[in-house]
């Protein structure tokens, strides 16, 4: 015969006690029922029974008051407990809970750096507040302590009143795991976790994310990888230096590191990375060389003033073998360096390539430079790309004339961004005619005016010549000024198109100033859903990914 359950002889065992408790009190009752008549035909004294009294009724109060509420609480905490249907789950499903608590999966909600990482905190201390199981799951497990804030306390005084510092506690905590370093800072600050622990911890970092106004601040992180050798697990590096008007006269501060020598500790990390990110800064290209452990690399915001760093970094690229994700974004590059220098590269793994909001002369150069044709291009274009720089303060704009619709016909073209910097209609129709393999218009912030919809308005007549056939077009933040040149725009579509997405409003026929959200015109919107296959509305105040997107963790 088998053993009953240890959990019933407990309860046995707490009901017997409970009994032979409320027996005890009745028995100690009648005891003090008839205290006074015991006490005198026993012949004690009157004196001697007045003065115990009292103080045994205190001593009793007192320990009763006292027992009695810690067993009423302790009593509704198992009670609590037991009811709670997470408290029955294994410890590996709760800890899977917790990580999609605290590291939310979607990318589309990922918010800025800072504030992501104030919330990844926020949501562990929360956790780990409400009751003693799930703290002592959430400290088993050092994952969910990987994530390494070195950053200036002000933003964790509000979560861990004691230790607003946690960089130190954080790396105990994460038992030997992989750590994600973060480091913030608006300022250079001496507070800024304790470096001198981070470095004796640094050959289990395996991703480096700085965001910074200040060389200094980047550079006193960095330092903590001197002696990076093969047995380190460091694979992905991203660095932004902020703009800072009190240390910097522009906002496109050339390079990360003010010497070559400052700049030896990233250079002989770039050929272990899978993952480079520069932003703000540039480095010196020309002592610079990746591997074949290299598939992401971004540029943004980057000047590239002297007339051989552009030529530098693309003679750079083809040492990175199997690069397959390559985003050029707001990189600044002068007229006056001569194309000839431009190298002629291949990237033959290379899956995606984003060119977003470059100068002409710098699209054009990059363009020319790269031989292969394998990716799938993504072309955001904006005013600036029919200007060029001729230096650093100065841009002109260009002729729109053979030359430059030849730089647009030598691309395959997926995906093609507008917004409201985007040139006059009749040139982005060019453009469009040009690159004729576009299959993904995407388009946020604009009022859509009737001149841009029939810029946009694929015509009958224009069947014998090359003309994208949409199958997405994505539309967010816009302002429809004549819906009925926006139906007929995207009608002129129905052939080919697979989705449409819409996000903002439309204007009042009546009164043009007056617009209602897109939402509340289901008697226009009803038309695109009973004629696109796929059709989404948007909320009016969300960008489309691609637009503006911020720096993350």
């Amino acid at each position: 015969m088998s053993s009953p359950p240890v959990t019933s002889v407990s309860i046995q065992e707490w009901e017997d006690a409970s009994g032979s408790l409320i027996a005890a009190f009745n028995k100690y009752i009648d005891l003090s029922l008839s205290l006074g008549t015991n006490a005198l035909k026993s012949g004690i004294i009157h004196n001697d029974l007045s003065t115990k009294v009292p103080a045994a009724l205190h001593t009793l109060k007192a320990t009763l008051n006292q027992q009695l509420d810690q067993t009423c609480s302790t009593l509704a905490r198992a009670r609590n407990q037991i009811r709670c249907s997470t408290n029955c789950l294994p410890d590996e499903i709760l800890a899977s809970i917790f990580a999609l608590v605290i590291f939310p999966q979607d990318p589309s909600e990922t918010p800025p750096m800072r504030q992501h990482l104030a919330s990844v905190y926020c949501s562990l201390y929360d956790l780990l507040g409400v009751c003693s199981a799930w703290r002592d799951i959430l400290m088993a497990h050092g994952a969910f302590w990987s994530i390494i804030p070195v950053t200036e306390s002000t933003i964790f005084k509000s979560i861990d009143t004691q230790n607003p510092n946690p960089t130190i506690r954080s790396i105990a905590r994460s038992q030997g795991m992989d750590l994600y370093l973060a480091g913030i800072s608006r300022d250079y600050s001496e507070d800024m976790g304790d470096l001198a622990y981070l470095a004796e911890h640094a050959s289990r970092v395996r991703t480096v994310n700085i965001m910074s106004d200040q060389h200094r601040t980047i550079k006193s992180i960095m330092d903590n990888f001197e002696f990076l050798n093969s047995s380190w697990r460091l694979s992905e590096i991203s660095l932004n230096l902020l703009y800072n008007p009190a240390h910097s006269d522009s906002p496109l501060s050339e390079h990360f590191f003010p010497s070559i020598t400052d700049q030896n500790i990233l250079t002989r990390a770039l050929p272990r990375l899978s993952v480079l990110k520069l932003w703000g800064g540039s480095i010196d290209w020309s002592g610079a060389g990746f591997s074949d452990r290299l598939v992401e690399l971004e540029l943004r915001n980057i000047r590239m003033s002297h007339g051989t760093e552009l030529p530098d970094f693309l003679a750079t690229l083809p040492s990175a073998t199997q690069l397959q994700h390559l985003r050029i974004i707001e990189v600044q590059t002068w007229q006056e360096s001569s194309t000839t220098n431009i190298p002629k590269i291949s990237l033959p793994r290379l899956k995606t390539l984003l060119l977003k909001r470059l100068y002409f002369n710098t699209l054009r150069d990059l363009i020319s430079s790269l031989t292969s044709r394998s990716h799938h291009l993504t072309l955001h274009i904006a005013n600036q790309t029919f200007c060029v720089m001729l230096n650093e303060s100065t841009s002109a704009q260009v002729e729109f004339d053979q030359p430059v619709l030849d730089v647009f016909r030598g691309i395959t073209c997926s995906v093609l961004y507008l917004d409201n910097y985007w040139p006059e209609p009749t040139i982005i129709r060019r453009v469009m005619r040009s690159l004729p393999d576009i299959h993904t218009l995407v388009i946020d912030n604009i009022t859509l005016l009737e001149e841009h919809c029939n810029m946009l308005e694929r015509s009958p007549d224009e069947d014998g010549f090359p003309f994208p056939r949409f199958k997405t077009m994505q539309f967010s933040r816009m302002i429809i000024e004549n819906e009925d040149a926006f139906q007929r725009m995207v009608q002129s579509y129905l052939g080919s198109l697979q989705l449409l997405e819409l996000g903002g409003w439309v204007s009042e026929v009546d009164t043009p100033s007056h617009c209602l959200p897109l939402q509340d015109r289901p008697d226009y919107t009803i038309w695109f859903q009973e004629n696109i296959p796929e059709f989404k509305l948007i909320d009016k105040n969300r960008a489309l990914p691609g637009f503006d997107s911020p720096w993350q963790l």
